[in-house]
């Protein structure tokens, strides 16, 4: 539904979505990180995951049992480890992170910190009160929302990278937070910036908004329009006519108190269309990601992630195994961050990869759960295989086989006994037939 080629209809789908009969999934592979991570970034071939600060006590201060925050790199083919880096304590905002040129551009404390992604090397801007950070795409220039307060306006930066000056500084709404850059041509062939912020506003009113700032590139004066989006935007994904020249410029939204994904035409700096993700309370929508036949991937603190086709039908809910924050679709997989536990808030650690490979692209395929293969989901102390044998063999995401009690009944149902199992992802496998369960309690 939320392709632009399909906007028009966004709406007459909006409450089908929550109720409409999808494919549950379960990750193939999870893949070891550090306590909380947050957000995903591809660079050249590898899957840069950076995980948030843990600070147990909220006091501010690194005490016994905090962690701070981390920076690996993952083979996005092997899943290998590549490196791995400690970053700063202060590291707060590791969400709002890019990577652009070689380069991460993150923000520790009042400074914004670039650094080399070869070597570590770090350059650094003075920034104070920066929580988000965004580049252009050969990271000449930066983006950065500055927060004074959760309650008061704040502003966006626009920062001259290889001098550290700041060109200007805009007024923006209430908790500005994730950000876009971009730089280009108008309509009267005049080189201009664009920045596009999402302002989360007050939590539980109706008043986030989009704030669209295009700057001169010659005097870096500005203008501005903004988009009134709803209750609580947070995720923000922009489709970069660069790569996708046939598609309109159009920027997603998702509204963590409202429970939807609203697009907007940049252009137009209006609202087109606006998704029912089908969630409740606080259970919202955080970030998205898009692919080019026009599937948007939604995260959620249902502790999922659903996948709605250019219909605006809900045709896969994928289980990670924790609450997820960021995602990332790479080489036809979909990477999932496990922020959180289900359930609550403490950190939890990994991130699961889906295969898409084979994933439906209407409701009107066949949908697996229709003829369940494995409940229940998750298991705590047994797990039913449909299809599979005595002799099947139960794999932990690390490749670890595990030998369980297991009767199989009449009917062709394996019972496994699965409460010796420690939390995570398994594979059934029995021949070239493998099922996917989650243990979780």
């Amino acid at each position: 539904m939320l392709t632009p080629k399909h906007l028009c209809t966004l709406a007459c789908y909006a409450l089908m979505c929550a109720t409409t009969t999808h494919a549950q999934e379960l990750p193939l592979w999870l893949v070891p990180t550090p306590p909380a991570p947050a957000t995903l970034l591809p660079w050249m071939g590898n899957v840069h995951v950076l995980t948030s600060q843990v600070d147990a006590d909220f006091n501010g201060v690194q005490d016994e049992g905090d962690v701070p925050a981390q920076w690996i790199a993952v083979d996005a083919t092997t899943r290998e480890r590549v490196m791995a880096r400690t970053l700063p304590w202060g590291s707060n905002y590791v969400n709002r992170s890019a990577m652009a040129a070689g380069s991460l551009f993150t923000h520790h404390g009042d400074t914004l910190v670039q650094y080399d992604i070869a070597t570590g090397d770090v350059r650094t801007v003075a920034v104070t009160g920066a929580v988000s950070v965004a580049v252009n795409t050969n990271a000449a220039f930066a983006a950065a929302a500055v927060r004074p307060s959760f309650t008061d306006p704040g502003k966006v930066l626009l920062i001259d990278i290889s001098s550290g000056e700041i060109k200007g500084e805009y007024p923006v709404g209430i908790n500005p937070g994730a950000l876009y850059i971009e730089f280009g041509a108008n309509a009267m062939n005049k080189d201009i910036f664009r920045i596009v912020v999402v302002c989360e506003g007050l939590f539980g009113q109706p008043s986030s908004q989009l704030n669209i700032v295009t700057i001169d590139a010659s005097d870096y004066t500005a203008t501005e329009q903004i988009v009134e989006l709803g209750d609580t935007g947070n995720g923000l994904f922009v489709i970069d006519q660069s790569q996708r020249p046939q598609e309109e410029h159009i920027a997603f939204i998702t509204m963590n108190g409202s429970h939807s994904v609203v697009a907007v035409d940049l252009n137009e700096g209006k609202v087109v269309g606006t998704l029912n993700v089908g969630t409740t309370g606080y259970d919202g929508p955080r970030e998205l990601a898009y692919r080019d036949d026009g599937h948007t991937f939604v995260s959620t603190f249902a502790s999922d992630v659903r996948e709605f086709n250019y219909e605006g039908d809900r045709v896969a809910t994928y289980l990670p195994g924790g609450k997820p924050e960021g995602l990332l679709i790479v080489n036809d997989q979909l990477w999932v961050t496990r922020t959180f536990v289900e359930g609550g808030f403490a950190a939890d650690s990994g991130v699961a990869v889906f295969d898409l490979d084979d994933m439906p692209t209407s409701v009107h395929e066949e949908q697996r759960p229709l003829q369940t293969s494995v409940w229940p989901l998750p298991a705590t102390t047994h797990v039913n295989v449909r299809g599979v044998g005595q002799h099947a063999a139960i794999i932990s995401a690390t490749g670890m086989q595990y030998s369980v009690p297991v009767v199989v009944t009449a009917d062709g149902v394996a019972r496994f006994r699965v409460e010796a199992l420690p939390n995570g992802v398994y594979a059934v496998r029995d021949g070239s037939v493998v099922h996917r369960f989650v243990v979780q309690r």
